[in-house]
This record gives structure tokens, C-alpha cells and sequence, in this order.
């Protein structure tokens, strides 16, 4: 009997000097032996279990980097989506023009003359010439959605056509006029590209 006792103790101290786990050890989250080997926790390795600098120094720089992928795409987003509301208005002006042609033989000059309610988007700035429509996106350099209704020497190649023009230099908005479907037009004002909406 007492062999029994002597070899039940003699296990219980070899088990537990093996382990040596406090209660603290595994409310804390700090292990001085795995409870369950293999399993570690990521980020919980000093007595206090919070992270390491360099551990938030990785997040913050992820992070970092998500919002500067992220920000432009989101502006560029937000750009077209403002866009389609001028292809929409230019689009009201260039077929009431090219109506009030075939009745009159000649263009409106004003837009009471034409058969439309026509109200500029609030966020736009609305240019209506003898000769064009052109809408541009208040606050933003460059880009413009317009229609050609009376031919001009000095730019034949944008008569009757929907387009999409941007600075030449302005890589960005070349590729949101793009998007909308038409091929880059030529012989259009110097320093500026100009792309044919659909």
C-alpha cells in the first residue's frame, strides 16, 4: 500500500514540476509550459499580455498602405459617378439643339429657346455657347463633358459628337473618359485629349 501512495505521489510531483502553470500563468495569457502542446497565442508573450511595438508598428503600416491603394480608387469613383450626371444634362441640350435645327434650320442661342426644362447640376459648372454645351465639375481641374452642335474651324473632329475632354497631362481623369466607351478623338484644342462618349 504505501509503494502504491509512493509511486502516486512521486507521479503527481513529476506531472506537475513539468507543467508548473499558476492560475495566473493561464488568466494572464503567460505560459511557462503549454497547457496544450503546440498552441501558442500570437501577441500575448510578456506578463501583461499586450503587443509589441513592432507588432503595432506592422498594423499601422498595413494600414497605411489599404488607405493610400484605396483613396485615390475611392475619388476616382466618386468623379465618375458626379460625371454621369453631366452626360446626362449635356446629352438634354445636345438633342434639343439638334431638334430645334431641324425646325428652324439655325441653332438656339439661349436655352429658352429650346423645348427643355434645363436646370445646371448644383455641382457642375454649365458653360452653353452659340456653338457648344460644356459641363465641368466644380472643384476639379480640367475635365468636362461637352457637345459640339456648330462646326468650328479650329476643332472639326468634336462636331455632333458626345465627348469626354481632359488636360493632356492628367493621366487619371484620361482614364475615367475613357470608361465611358469611346475611342481617343484627334484634331482637337492643343494640350487637351478628348474621348467620344457613347
Amino acid at each position: 500500500m504505501k509503494n502504491i501512495n509512493n509511486n502516486l505521489s512521486s507521479r503527481a510531483t513529476h506531472h506537475s514540476s513539468s507543467r508548473s502553470v499558476s492560475m495566473r500563468d493561464i488568466v494572464v495569457g503567460y505560459f511557462n509550459a503549454p497547457l496544450y502542446p503546440g498552441l501558442q497565442i500570437s501577441g500575448m508573450t510578456n506578463g501583461a499580455g499586450g503587443f509589441t511595438l513592432i507588432e503595432l508598428l506592422v498594423v499601422v503600416l498595413i494600414i497605411g498602405i489599404l488607405a493610400a491603394v484605396a483613396v485615390p480608387q475611392y475619388k476616382k469613383a466618386v468623379l465618375k459617378s458626379r460625371l454621369v450626371q453631366g452626360i446626362v444634362a449635356v446629352r438634354t441640350i445636345g438633342n434639343a439643339q439638334e431638334t430645334y435645327y431641324l425646325a428652324n434650320g439655325t441653332y438656339a442661342n439661349s436655352v429658352d429657346e429650346l423645348a427643355v426644362s434645363f436646370q445646371c447640376p448644383s455641382n457642375f459648372i454649365c458653360t452653353i455657347y452659340s456653338t457648344a454645351v460644356a459641363l465641368s465639375p466644380r472643384g476639379t481641374e480640367g475635365i468636362s463633358i461637352g457637345y459640339r452642335y456648330l462646326h468650328q474651324e479650329e476643332v472639326p473632329a468634336l462636331q455632333g459628337k458626345f465627348y469626354c475632354a481632359t488636360p493632356n497631362d492628367n493621366v487619371q481623369q484620361a482614364q475615367i473618359c475613357k470608361s465611358y466607351g469611346g475611342e481617343k478623338m484627334e484634331n482637337v484644342v492643343s494640350g487637351w485629349d478628348a474621348y467620344e462618349i457613347k
